[in-house]
């Protein structure tokens, strides 16, 4: 049954003409499996409402449980009213579905619950919209029905794309209309294009047209007067009914004809019908359309019910419930027009008296008020507050700058446009967030006040350099303020070591720190504390980690600033980085999952990317896949194009390592590029040696030292960095690439700084990758018995590494050698060994690496006796391990185990564990 919506379906006359997109709309509808959307698209008037009741009463034949909103364009300055029309008769029922943050965060939305001391954050309520819409799901599927969806309060679209987004195999059908057309704007509403089903609603034939025509007025209208009518309303069937009632007003008692002189703008239209209602009735709606969301008791509040009985009776209005919903939007937006600028503002004023919220109050206050008022500066300050708590940073930074514009006191009016401009940025408002920016700083004078609008600028996209140069304007500027000054600096430190310049931004954060005085407040400390352990473990300092745990401490379980951002996260990263990763996968699990509680998107995506990275080093590329791809979706959905470099790089590596060559090629090239063209020095570097790792899997050396040796380049300049980073990780590839073609000396430079790297830091990685790397090179010096030797302790320093890949690259690397060696038998177990983990690991090119290097060896494999990995996974099988925990050991899977347990079984003529056990000596 539809829900909120209290009307029979709408007559057949009102869809003449529109059976095609009635049955693309019952087409839709038949075939839902999983969240999909039906938006249907046309200018103002074109008939869209109309199709839209006809499929909510489709969707109510097919037992879908309809939620309709009904938002118009006064009500966008309403925070969450249109997420309130949708989940009002879901909330109670889901009340056990929803985390304890979570719905406390809707209930404060939604007008249920007091704010708490401070502002709700706008991503949990996204994550309780979710939670509530999956409950419902669970029972009974879903249309959620939201006509004119460009008008939805910024704080409910953002609500609703949220869910929308993460919504999947759930049976939940979004139907919407939008307004289409010049200077439409387009709308996010979560769901990816190919989730859409699209219907447009167009122009109707000039015979469709007097039909309705006919229908509406009891008349019929002459062909030439109907092709005037056509050509001016454009097909348009609201337009061309007002076009018509207009001629007829105009004509008095006869008939619409095509010399009558009909009004060509549509406002022009509207606004005649509405000055033939009594003055007082047109003032009326005026006020009325001021209101934004008008219920009947309020609105008789503040005009006289009689003036809207002569509205009631012409139809420029109707009662819904207890709403007074004009009959066309349009229509509201000429009657509020036809109000004079004195009348209107009075109008505001008088409703600001009478609202019942302050964020409401603040609304009208910031339309009636045009002089400067510091009580009224305030109380739209304090509106703006209240948006904040309730989660709309949208709205809030519209008020402040309201409150701004009537604040008498310069620096006080500043102040609030800093921070209009944060939250432009948190609403995701980036481009209105630097015109704001970038306004300030060219009208403040120098000093601490026009420092926090210089930061402020560069928390915006655009160019490294120019972020840096406002971020050096700002330090200078800052003087003795504490908290400016230290911000200033964390910004300028972050420029710096995007721009690999590690040692500057140390200097700045050492700085930092020393102005965070006893006094300060504490998310300040924690966050100059974090940036300085952050950049000293990516400059290698030994103590780094260390420092890392205090500040992680000094966070706490809070989130400062935010999931990704805080101290926490870095440890947890840095952690994986050191290949410690069963202790750092809790840690940025726990962080992700608490994201996703409150709904924190930004911090999802830069989790994703480490989780992506940590499963890459265990070999998981399944689950690595996953995390991209949910990282990538959430950048495409949020931040657009410029932000995806950072994850493009490990949806790439991905793809490079399960063997999908072109894709990985497409989105290296495109991660590179992007980083480059915004001066991202360190992503640019990672998605270069990403190129670079395709390539010498591929077995293409020249290709990939192309890729690899500038990175080596800066290595070798700067090696004290902490040698896990991605692109510093990919040393040792750029050392077999450069083997591979010849570069002895360049491959001995390098790998002489990587293994430094690893006894600095005593990172057994690096001690492995590094012995592996002896290997190669004394192989291609032809010191065959040097190199085997450095292969075993490579292969010996890998067996406590959980990083399967690089132990099977090592026993490629032994079997190679063993072969040139003559070792045949020894050779063929170190290969199909390596073959094993990388067929079970899903590592395609390398796979074909370790069967390409198996081939060159001659004669056939020995019918009799255990392979080597076949040896291992009987003794492991003899311990009593089970079937997975030989798997977890030997990093391949369940299934690879099974396997060889059959031909160990046939070998040595036993049938059960027991009888292998009592064999092997138990």
């Amino acid at each position: 049954m539809a829900v909120g919506l209290q009307r029979e379906a709408p007559p057949t006359a009102a869809l003449v003409g529109r059976e095609a997109e009635l049955q693309a709309v019952r087409d839709a509808l038949t075939t839902i499996s999983a969240t999909s959307g039906i938006l249907l698209e046309g200018e103002a008037g074109i008939g869209k409402t109309a199709l839209w009741l006809a499929g909510i009463a489709e969707a109510d034949a097919r037992d879908l449980r309809v939620l309709t909103a009904r938002p118009v364009e006064a009500e966008t300055g309403l925070s969450h009213a249109a997420l309130g029309d949708l989940l009002g008769p879901l909330v109670d029922e889901a009340d056990q579905d929803i985390p304890a943050p979570q719905r406390h965060a809707l209930d404060v939305a939604l007008l249920r619950a007091a704010p708490g001391t401070g502002p709700v954050d706008p991503r949990a309520v996204g994550a309780a919209t979710l939670a509530v819409l999956q409950a419902a799901a669970r029972e009974t599927p879903l249309a959620l029905a939201v006509d004119d969806v460009q008008w939805l309060d910024p704080a409910s679209a953002d609500a609703l794309a949220f869910a929308l987004r993460r919504l999947a195999d759930e049976q939940v059908v979004l139907l919407a209309t939008r307004r289409a057309g010049p200077g439409a704007e387009p709308v996010d509403i979560g769901l990816a294009e190919e989730r859409f089903t699209r219907i447009g609603v167009g122009p109707l034939e000039p015979d469709v047209l007097r039909r309705i025509l006919q229908h509406r007025l009891g008349e019929a209208v002459s062909w030439p007067a109907l092709a005037r009518l056509a050509e001016v309303s454009g097909g348009n069937p609201y337009y061309a009914l007002e076009l018509a009632r207009a001629a007829l007003r105009q004509a008095g008692s006869g008939a619409v004809t095509p010399e009558l002189s009909l009004p060509e703008g549509v406002y022009a239209v509207l606004q005649d019908r509405l000055r033939a209602l009594p003055a007082a009735t047109t003032d009326a709606l005026g006020t009325v359309a001021a209101m934004g969301h008008p219920t009947i008791a309020a609105a008789t509040a503040v005009v006289d019910p009689a003036a809207l009985d002569a509205a009631f009776t012409a139809e420029a209005v109707h009662e819904e419930g207890e709403t007074i919903r004009f009959d066309h939007p349009l229509l509201a937006e000429a009657a509020y027009r036809l109000l004079p600028p004195s009348r209107r503002r009075a109008v505001h004023e008088q409703l600001a008296e009478i609202a019942t919220d302050a964020e409401g109050r603040a609304r009208h206050l910031a339309a009636a008020s045009t002089t400067s008022d510091a009580r009224i500066a305030a109380d739209i300050a304090a509106g703006a507050a209240a948006a904040a708590a309730r989660g709309a940073p949208a709205t809030a930074a519209e008020l402040l700058e309201a409150s701004a514009r009537v604040e008498p006191d310069l620096e006080r009016a500043a102040r609030r446009r800093i921070d209009a401009v944060r939250h432009h940025t948190a609403a995701g408002d980036g481009r209105r967030a630097t015109a704001l920016a970038h306004v300030l700083v060219d009208e403040l004078p120098p000093g601490p006040l026009r420092s926090r609008a210089l930061v402020a600028c560069t928390d915006q996209e655009g160019p490294l350099d120019e972020m840096l140069d406002f971020a050096r304007q700002a330090v200078e500027e800052a003087g003795e303020d504490e908290e400016a000054l230290v911000e200033a600096l964390l910004a300028e430190s972050l420029g710096l070591a995007l721009a690999d310049r590690y040692d500057e931004a140390l200097e700045r954060l050492v700085r930092a720190n020393e102005e965070c005085g006893p006094g300060a407040d504490r998310t300040l400390r924690v966050n100059a504390i974090g940036a300085y352990a952050k950049i000293s473990h990516l400059t290698g300092d030994v103590g780094a980690m260390e420092l890392l745990r205090e500040a992680a401490e000094l966070e706490g379980d809070d989130l400062i600033p935010s999931a990704y951002w805080g101290p926490g996260m870095l440890l947890g990263r840095a952690l994986m980085w050191s290949d410690e990763l069963a202790t750092a996968r809790p840690l940025l699990e726990e962080r992700q999952r608490r994201a996703a509680e409150v709904g924190d998107d930004e911090s999802r995506a830069g989790l994703c990317l480490h989780l992506a990275e940590l499963e890459i080093r265990e070999g998981r590329f399944d689950a690595a896949l996953r995390y991209a791809e949910e990282g990538l979706a959430i950048q495409e959905a949020s931040y657009g194009e410029l932000a995806q470099g950072s994850l493009v790089y490990v949806r790439a590596l991905v793809a490079a390592h399960m063997g999908d060559v072109e894709l990985a090629r497409e989105l290296g090239e495109r991660g590179l590029a992007q980083c480059e063209a915004q001066g991202d020095v360190a992503f640019a570097a990672i998605n270069r040696t990403t190129l670079g790792v395709l390539e010498l899997s591929l077995g293409d050396n020249a290709a990939a030292v192309e890729r690899l040796w500038p990175v080596a380049q800066r290595f070798l300049s700067s090696p004290a960095v902490d040698p896990g980073l991605p692109h510093i990780m990919s040393m040792p590839d750029a050392v077999e690439a450069l083997t591979g073609v010849g570069r002895l000396e360049d491959a001995e430079e390098v790998l002489v700084a990587w293994e430094e790297a690893g006894e600095r830091l005593d990172r057994l990685r690096v001690r492995a990758t590094a012995a592996r790397c002896r290997a190669l090179l004394a192989a291609a010096r032809a010191d065959l018995d040097s190199a085997l030797a450095h292969a075993k302790a490579a292969l010996e320093l890998h067996r406590d590494l959980p990083v399967p890949l690089e132990r099977a690259r090592t026993l490629i690397v032994l079997g190679s050698i063993q072969r040139r060696l003559k070792r045949k038998a020894d050779a063929r177990g170190s290969l199909e060994e390596a073959r094993a983990i990388l067929e079970a690991i899903g590592a395609r090119l390398w796979a074909e690496r370790a069967r390409a290097e198996l081939a060159r060896i001659s004669g056939r494999a020995p019918s009799g006796g255990l392979t080597p990995t076949e040896e291992r996974v009987a003794g492991l099988v003899a311990q009593g391990r089970s079937n997975k925990e030989v798997a977890d050991a030997l990093f391949v899977s369940v299934r690879t185990v099974e396997a060889n347990l059959t031909r160990i079984y046939a070998k040595l003529g036993v049938r059960s564990r027991t009888e292998l056990a009592s064999r092997r000596g138990r």
